[in-house]
């Protein structure tokens, strides 16, 4: 399973009722928008089996990594920084991947640029930190 555009938000495995699933759940500054603990109470009390949680993207530790990747590929994206975007995946497996990338500007057709790739350590608890 593939999603993008991450700020914080969570990318979720886990089973119910015997089937998988994978769930992108929303972070916000703003308490009352963030979702990540109100999901993962209710997936508590659904009785979920949990596989595994990942943040793809945590401005604190990622900005560096991705202004570094901006001034590198600027040329190709112009000034906007958002346009180089972090996708979360998690496989089959349960492994979790963050994944940086951009597709250039004025290219029609163009395939999406990959700048980084990292397996991420998945957490097993349902408390999000």
């Amino acid at each position: 399973m593939f999603s993008k555009d991450f700020s914080g938000c969570l990318l979720v495995a886990y089973t119910v009722g015997g089937h998988r699933r994978v769930a992108h759940v929303a972070a916000s500054d703003h308490p009352r928008m963030d979702c990540k603990q109100a999901f993962m109470n209710t997936l508590q009390a659904m009785h979920a089996d949990l596989i595994g949680w990942f943040k793809p993207y945590v401005d604190a530790y990622d900005f560096g990594r991705k202004t570094t990747a901006h001034g590198v590929v600027h040329q190709y994206i112009g000034n906007n920084i958002n346009k180089l975007v972090t996708f979360g995946v998690m496989t089959k497996g349960g492994a979790g991947f963050s994944i940086d990338a951009f597709k250039p500007d004025g290219i029609a057709g163009s395939d999406w640029v990959v700048t980084y790739i990292t397996e991420k350590t998945l957490s097993h608890t349902w408390h999000v930190h």
